[in-house]
């Protein structure tokens, strides 16, 4: 989801950590699957795409985190916003190309 990850297990039992190794992967892919904004296939960017107020069914495990992300907006009064990638990429570090200069934060404020 656009960054990388290192593991490093180390164990007395080459095959277990193989194994633990697998298993990471393959956890992580379910995730990226789902909820890469990086993938148009996930299941995120295909929600995103879909149109408003048209039913669009969700995994459980992707209406969880998105369940999740509401409760806490609430709890922070909306410090955390799930809905930021438009912000994100207006200040360079999203998936999609910023201008060449950074938003003007005096316009935000008007």
């Amino acid at each position: 989801m656009g960054s990388t990850y290192t593991l490093k297990i180390a164990g007395p039992v080459p095959l277990a950590t193989e194994a633990a190794h697998e298993a990471v992967h393959e956890a992580l892919a379910a995730v990226e699957a789902l909820m890469s904004h990086y993938r148009p296939e996930s299941e995120l960017s295909r929600l995103n795409r879909a149109a408003g107020g048209v039913p669009f069914a969700l995994s459980a495990d992707t209406f969880a985190v998105l369940a999740l992300s509401l409760d806490v907006a609430r709890e922070t009064s909306g410090a955390f916003d799930v809905t930021v990638a438009p912000l994100v990429d207006a200040w360079g570090f999203g998936r999609r190309a910023c201008s060449a200069s950074s938003p003007n934060p005096s316009a935000a404020r008007s």
